[in-house]
């Protein structure tokens, strides 16, 4: 005491520095971590194969089937018309625009 009537005393102690070193390193660990999922993840999207303009188009039209359903409309259309993979999906694909045409 320094002679004074009152005396006020605070509850504050010395902060302990280990908790916030070790909130620092988990912080480190997490940032680390969410940074090699992400890069793995954008890694996996680029090794999918990448589809031409005509299997997309394709995909999408005829996007109520199975891959397996697919996959023998184009072998039908390359027997049918005796082209190729890419040629036989216009074919399927004009042949699709043409019944929605004249059905609609």
């Amino acid at each position: 005491m320094d002679g004074s009537i009152i005396s006020i005393q605070t509850g504050t102690k010395a902060a302990d520095p280990q908790w916030e070193i070790s909130l620092l390193i988990a912080l480190a660990v997490g940032f680390i971590v969410y940074r090699l999922l992400t890069y793995v993840a954008a890694r996996s999207r680029s090794t999918q194969p990448h589809l031409s303009a005509i299997d997309r188009h394709f995909r999408n039209v005829f996007a109520i089937m199975d891959e397996p359903r697919r996959q023998s409309l184009v072998s039908y259309y390359m027997q049918k018309y005796e082209c190729g993979r890419e040629q036989a999906m216009r074919h399927a694909i004009d042949d699709r625009e043409r019944d929605q045409r004249r059905y609609s």
